[in-house]
């Protein structure tokens, strides 16, 4: 009876979904001691029952122990997601109390270039306050002003460093991506952005670990590469290939490959696991055949793929693809039959038990949906098409691969990137074979350079294969519609999509009315939810400012139309304003084609008369933008009447001039002035009774307005 029980085929699927169930009930309601004490209560339960299990009907007790195991898995996920929130911990630097005026920080990370900073990832370990040195943990991201003398800094050195970390604050902005949850999952709760006098290296370390040989490796490797490949494009393309550096790789490179769905060959991941596998499996198969040659090759490979993921940084689709191998080889090894999906919820249910926070990671979510549709979707969609010539039958079963890749992932990969590819498909053909020979070369290339021998020839061939894939995936770029972008979905229509895909499957598979008829059902909720936001957003009226770093940024939101107006600070560009306003437009209906073009507002507005300020008017309300200083020493008989003064640059130095030359409803400070600036500015305003908002200070404003244009 047992092996026809309906939890019988996949218990590691029934287990991890049971894992997730409890990590996001922790995440969303978390109670330490709630699910302790469920815990402990359903564990002896369990013990309980299966010592007396010869008593009850088999049937009963395989029910009975098989949902208090599934509530015991669940609270294990509670338990673990708990303990792994360092925030947590009693010991956590967000717990501390005092300014911290020194603290002592071990590198655990390499450094990263980011525009003029190298950032560090440090483990800070003991803290200095007024009056002694204590001890603490807190993981955090030390950014320090570039110097050549940095790059002598390595994993496991150990820094001192002058100043206070501070905690990671989340841009105000209305639905724009949230950095400070981002790094929260992470456990990164805290920065500290730093001149290189403010730190001193007291002493080395981490080179006789694992992890400190292969970042000397991945640096060596770095080196050959360098100077193996003449070209920074080409160069840099393969170092992100071969070893996961994408700090060197161009805006317009990331651009290309995300807009034509390549980028899942940038990033190191279960695709070029399986190129080191395969390369493994070709030199070294012929020991397959024998009985002990089959656990050498095991080993062999097994450590080769972890040495490489570790090489790589161990990222979690690394992680998933190669835990993943292990089993599928042991199972080899062993001649035991493996079931793919429970390899897949195996891998799963580890991962996330080590550490429940890569359940919230993109790469996480986007890699197990991923490789299971291709397990499942692949093999169906192959048997589509059949052709006399292999070479045909093989670009089909690589298109079939894509396509069930894209079926899986796109309703979740425009829920976070709001577009898609739409010749996907033709890219995979591209890069799929262009990418095995890439990795397999540069390895080849990298070997023999730690052997010190140079071959020119195939670093010539390498850096000509990667400008051909890349020029090809230009010219991919370049044809028409080749991303539909502006895409958006809440998390209740990525659920309601998800379960319209499954509910067709299903059909398909059965070919049985009824999952079509639940398939329609979603279907219509989609619909139905899309025409609501079409008719929510239809009559809006929203004046927006936005919060950004030395950017006065205001939207005129007018139903599905809108005016963007921006005065830009120094140093700042368009491009820099896509990433956080974006979203927010998605959410109201609108599109992000405009902020390329915008009404831009320069330091001198208006370049006809020169003046440092500018009027806007909108629907009923009237705006002044003062720029630049303000000279007040011409008399008016009477006040300039507006609904918005918005103050740039320092614009008014005398603040009693304020009242004595304006008449408005409200005063807008910007991040075009300093921090002290605005404090004083709103100080005073609210000291006379003036409706002051300060951006710096308060964040992003949405205010709804009423009237006629």
């Amino acid at each position: 009876m047992t092996e026809n029980f309906m939890w019988m085929p996949y218990p590691y699927v029934r287990y991890v979904a049971f894992l997730i169930f409890g990590i996001l009930a922790s995440n969303y309601a978390g109670n330490y001691v709630f699910f302790e004490v469920c815990f402990l209560t359903f564990g002896t339960l369990f013990a309980l029952i299966f010592l007396c299990r010869g008593r009850l009907k088999p049937a009963t007790g395989n029910v009975v122990l098989g949902t208090l195991g599934l509530i015991i898995v669940f609270n294990v996920g509670a338990l673990r997601f708990y303990q792994n929130d360092q925030r947590n911990n009693g010991k956590h630097l967000i717990r501390h109390e005092g300014e911290v005026k020194w603290y002592a920080a071990k590198v655990v990370e390499e450094g990263v270039r980011r525009k003029n900073y190298l950032r560090f990832k440090v483990g800070i370990h003991t803290v200095k306050s007024e009056k002694n040195w204590g001890k603490v943990h807190a993981d955090a991201y030390l950014y320090v002003k570039t110097d050549s003398s940095l790059f002598t800094i390595t994993y496991g050195d150990q820094l001192l460093v002058q100043g206070t970390p501070r905690k990671i604050k989340n841009t105000s902005n209305p639905e724009a991506f949230d950095y400070k949850n981002y790094l929260a999952r992470q456990n990164i709760f805290h920065q500290h952005f730093i001149d290189p006098g403010e730190m001193m290296k007291y002493a080395s370390g981490g080179n006789k670990t694992l992890i400190g040989y292969a970042s000397r490796l991945r640096k060596k490797v770095n080196h050959i590469i360098q100077r193996a490949i003449k070209s920074d494009r080409e160069r840099s393309i393969v170092l992100s290939l071969l070893i996961g550096e994408k700090e060197a790789l161009h805006v317009d490179v990331k651009d290309t490959y995300a807009t034509v769905g390549a980028m899942h060959v940038l990033a190191v991941s279960g695709l070029h696991v399986g190129i080191v596998y395969l390369l493994f499996s070709t030199m070294l198969g012929f020991l397959r055949k024998h009985k002990r040659g089959r656990w050498l090759f095991l080993v062999i490979c097994l450590g080769g793929m972890w040495f490489y993921a570790l090489l790589t940084g161990l990222s979690t689709s690394v992680l998933r693809a190669v835990v993943m191998f292990t089993f599928i080889l042991l199972s080899d090894v062993l001649d035991r039959k493996s079931n793919i999906y429970n390899n897949i919820a195996l891998t799963a249910f580890l991962l996330l038990l080590v550490n429940p926070l890569f359940l919230f990671h993109v790469g996480f979510q986007l890699s197990f949906i991923a490789v299971t549709g291709i397990v499942y979707l692949q093999p169906k969609i192959a048997k589509w098409f059949s052709f006399k010539y292999r070479i045909f039958n093989w670009l089909w079963d690589l298109t079939a691969v894509s396509l069930a890749a894209q079926i899986a992932t796109f309703p979740i990969s425009i829920y976070y990137f709001h577009q898609f590819p739409t010749y996907f498909w033709l890219t995979n053909i591209v890069v799929i074979p262009a990418a095995t020979v890439i990795v397999s070369l540069g390895i080849f290339i990298s070997v023999l350079g730690f052997a010190g021998v140079s071959v020119s020839f195939v670093s010539v061939v390498l850096e000509k294969l990667v400008f051909l894939m890349n020029e090809g995936l230009i010219g991919i770029e370049a044809l028409p519609l080749s991303s539909v972008k502006d895409l958006y979905f809440t998390v209740n229509g990525l659920v309601l999509f998800y379960a319209w895909i499954l509910a067709l499957i299903l059909f398909f598979q059965t070919f049985k009315i009824r999952y079509f008829r639940i398939g329609a059902f979603f279907l219509l909720l989609i619909t139905i939810q899309s025409l609501l936001h079409h008719i929510q957003t239809y009559d809006q009226s929203l004046l927006v400012f936005y919060d950004i770093n030395r950017v006065c940024a205001m939207d005129f939101i007018n139903g599905h139309r809108q005016n963007f107006v921006v005065v830009l600070g120094k140093g700042m560009t368009l491009p820099d304003l896509h990433r956080p306003i974006a979203n927010y437009r998605l959410a109201r209906g609108l599109n992000t084609k405009d902020l390329s073009k915008p009404i831009t507002v320069l330091k001198s507005p208006n370049p006809e008369n020169n003046l440092p300020y500018q009027f806007l008017s909108w629907k009923t309300a009237v705006f002044l933008l003062l720029n630049d200083k303000i000279d007040f020493s011409l008399h008016h008989d009477s006040r300039i009447k507006i609904d918005y003064l918005i103050v740039n640059n320092q614009a008014i130095g005398d603040f009693d001039q304020i009242l004595m030359h304006f008449e408005f409803d409200k005063l807008i400070v910007t991040n075009l002035n300093t921090y002290q600036y605005a404090t004083d500015l709103s100080d005073y305003c609210r000291a006379n009774g003036i409706h002051v908002y300060s951006i710096p200070h308060h964040g992003a404003l949405v205010e709804e307005l009423k009237g006629d244009k």
